[in-house]
C-alpha cells in the first residue's frame, strides 16, 4: 500500500513540476529525513493548497549558484529541490511522503536531470520566491556538511536492535533492523581501538576508524565521497592508494563481524 502511495505521489510531482529522474522508480529504496527543527513557510501565489518550504533547511552553494531546499507539495508529498537561479533550472533530488509531522520517507535521485523553468509556471513562482531569498540563506559550510553527515548516521541506526560478543581480546557489536545490519564494529576490548561501519540498503555508507577518529563516507556504488578527520575537518589530500584501500575496506572489511553473528 505504501509503495502504491509513493508511486502516486511521484507521478503527481512529475506531472506538476516536470521533474524526471534518470533512473526508473519501479524498485525504490526508502530513506527518511527528520524535520523536528523545520520552519515551514508558505510560498505566496501557489494556490489554495499552497506549497511550503523549510526556511531552516535551505542551503546556498555560492560556487555553483545553487539553492537546495525541502518542500511540502500541494498534495502533502515531500520533495528536496535544487534550483539554479542563474541559469533558471531546477530538479528534484528526493521524492517522498510524510510519515508524521516531523518525519518524511523518500527515495533519492542524486542524478536527476535538470529541467528548464518555464515562465509563468508553478515552477517559476516557486523558483522566483526561493531565489529572492538568496542573501538571507546561510552559505553551506564545511561544518554544516559534516553535521549533516553525522545526522545521517544517527538516522540510519536510530532504534536498531544491538548485540555484542567478546572473543579473546576483541569485542564485536552489531545493530540490526529486521535482521539486516545498519551498524557494526569490532574493537580491542581494553583500549577500544578498532573500526565501525554504517550500512544503508545493505551497502556501507560510512566507516569510522577508532584509533584516529577519521570518518569516511561512500556513495551507492561504494566509491569514496569524503573523509573527515577527528573534529570534522574535511581531508583534501587523500591519495589514490588511500582511496583504493578505503573502498576495499568498505567492500570487505565488515565481513568478519557479520560472521561472528552468523549474518
Amino acid at each position: 500500500m505504501k509503495n502504491m502511495r509513493s508511486l502516486h505521489l511521484f507521478a503527481f510531482i512529475f506531472i506538476v513540476f516536470g521533474f524526471m529522474p534518470n533512473a526508473a522508480i519501479a524498485s525504490p529504496q526508502n530513506s527518511s529525513a527528520d524535520f523536528s527543527n523545520a520552519k515551514w513557510q508558505t510560498v505566496p501565489n501557489t494556490g489554495t493548497a499552497p506549497i511550503y518550504i523549510d526556511m531552516n533547511g535551505m542551503q546556498l552553494d555560492e560556487s555553483q549558484n545553487l539553492i537546495t531546499y525541502d518542500a511540502i507539495n500541494s498534495d502533502d508529498s515531500y520533495s528536496r529541490i535544487e534550483t539554479d537561479c542563474v541559469n533558471s533550472k531546477q530538479r528534484a533530488i528526493r521524492q517522498g511522503w510524510f510519515e508524521s509531522k516531523t518525519k518524511a520517507s523518500f527515495v533519492a535521485f542524486p542524478n536527476a536531470r535538470w529541467q528548464s523553468i518555464e515562465a509563468d509556471s508553478l515552477n517559476a513562482t516557486l523558483s522566483n520566491f526561493v531565489c529572492s531569498l538568496g542573501n538571507r540563506i546561510e552559505a553551506a559550510t564545511e561544518e554544516a556538511f559534516y553535521n549533516t553527515k553525522l545526522r545521517l548516521l544517527e538516522q540510519i541506526a536510530e532504534g536498531c536492535e544491538e548485540k555484542r560478543q567478546t572473543k579473546g581480546n576483541i569485542t564485536y557489536q552489531i545493530c540490526t533492523f529486521n535482521s539486516e545490519p545498519v551498524q557494526a564494529s569490532e574493537a580491542l576490548t581494553e583500549v577500544g581501538d578498532g573500526i565501525g561501519f554504517w550500512f544503508e540498503n545493505n551497502k556501507v555508507r560510512a566507516i569510522r576508524f577508532f584509533h584516529s577518529g577519521d570518518l569516511a563516507f561512500f556513495d551507492d556504488n561504494g566509491q569514496l565521497e569524503v573523509v573527515f578527520s577527528d573534529g570534522g575537518k574535511m581531508q583534501t589530500n587523500v591519495t589514490a592508494t588511500e582511496r583504493k584501500e578505503l573502498e576495499e575496506t568498505a567492500k570487505n572489511g565488515y565481513r568478519s563481524i557479520l560472521e561472528v553473528f552468523k549474518i
